[in-house]
């Protein structure tokens, strides 16, 4: 799931809006029904809703069937703002007749039309997009049933790890007509990917305790694509054989774990949080090997896109700081190729 569902992917903090589909938790929404002729909704059904602060999901099966000559779906409605950065990325945003509330970059996608939030959709102003196919997230799927209970055909995309994004920009290029265009980034972001383990291969790995949210003590485990990003930037995640994806995590744990490197959420980095324990007590505090993730609209690891490339030379610059300069260097070529 990109850090909550307004950035749709990694890993992040547990806010009342959210970042993306990274982190996820339960909560009961309320999503009504399809509405009558008339244009009222009737009966509204309770749905147990999961929301991504960060999803992050095993691979579903494509559900979007083609629609035009060419084999090309040619309207499409995204309600994450992952799916809606990559559907730029690919130049395919002629093609992109409605949004979600969240999706916010870039800058144009703000005009598309509002047909929904993470969790739910306005059922009027999607039929209205008249769209062959709804791009979702994983953590989407109570909202996958409700619209597929209505007829609605649904495209499911994973944020499990890094290599997803990837494969999601072959999955939507395959419907938005453009899978050349979607070849072509999928193969340089790999490339760069492997770019990236060049960098930082004969350096030590560090064990890292990556804090998404520290009251309760919240972290990544071994199914969250955060541990994927803490792998692939040369870390060793403590909680990596923790089942869950975004566990809690006691203080005794974090005690025990004794991580070489903290990282702490973004919100935390203005309170006395480091003063107290378990943080206080921890040698990587006391030896300031801890950082403070990016304020929301700069954390790169928050939302399962081609942006990724400056949030993983930032985390990895901060594990390898010899390494600070190659990698910003990377970054800055991987994100040349991929224009």
């Amino acid at each position: 799931m990109d850090r909550n569902s307004r950035n749709n992917g990694s890993p992040g903090s547990l806010n009342s809006t959210g970042r993306n589909a990274v982190v996820s938790i339960k909560v009961s929404k309320t999503v009504p029904s399809k509405p009558r002729s008339s244009g009222k909704f009737f009966k509204k059904k309770p749905v147990p809703v999961v929301i991504g602060i960060l999803s992050l999901v095993v691979g579903l099966p494509v559900q979007a069937e083609p629609t035009s000559k060419t084999g090309a779906t040619t309207r499409i409605v995204s309600l994450a703002p992952s799916n809606t950065e990559l559907l730029y990325s690919l130049g395919a945003q002629d093609r992109l007749v409605g949004v979600s509330s969240f999706c916010n970059y870039p800058e144009t996608a703000k005009s598309k039309p509002r047909v929904g939030s993470f969790i739910s959709v306005n059922w009027e102003r999607l039929a209205k997009s008249k769209p062959d196919v709804v791009l979702l997230v994983s953590g989407q799927e109570p909202l996958q049933s409700q619209l597929e209970k209505h007829k609605v055909k649904t495209l499911m995309l994973n944020n499990d790890s890094l290599v997803d994004i990837g494969s999601n920009l072959e999955k939507i290029g395959a419907v938005a007509g453009c899978a050349d265009r979607a070849r072509k980034l999928s193969l340089s972001y790999q490339s760069a990917l492997r770019g990236l383990n060049d960098v930082i291969k004969s350096e030590n790995a560090p064990t890292v305790f990556y804090c998404i949210w520290p009251k309760p003590v919240i972290t990544v485990g071994g199914k969250s694509f955060l541990n994927d990003v803490i792998t692939r930037c040369g870390g060793i995640n403590v909680a990596s054989s923790v089942p869950a994806a975004y566990p809690k995590y006691g203080p005794e744990k974090v005690l025990a774990a004794h991580p070489e490197v903290v990282v702490l959420p973004f919100e935390s980095s203005k309170t006395d949080l480091i003063a107290k324990p378990p943080w206080s007590l921890l040698e990587a505090v006391k030896k300031k090997r801890f950082f403070y993730l990016p304020s929301p609209d700069q954390d790169y690891l928050a939302r399962p896109t081609l942006r990724i490339y400056q949030g993983l030379a930032n985390l990895a610059g901060q594990l390898h700081p010899a390494k600070e300069k190659e990698l910003r260097k990377w970054a800055k070529q991987a994100q040349s190729s991929t224009l």
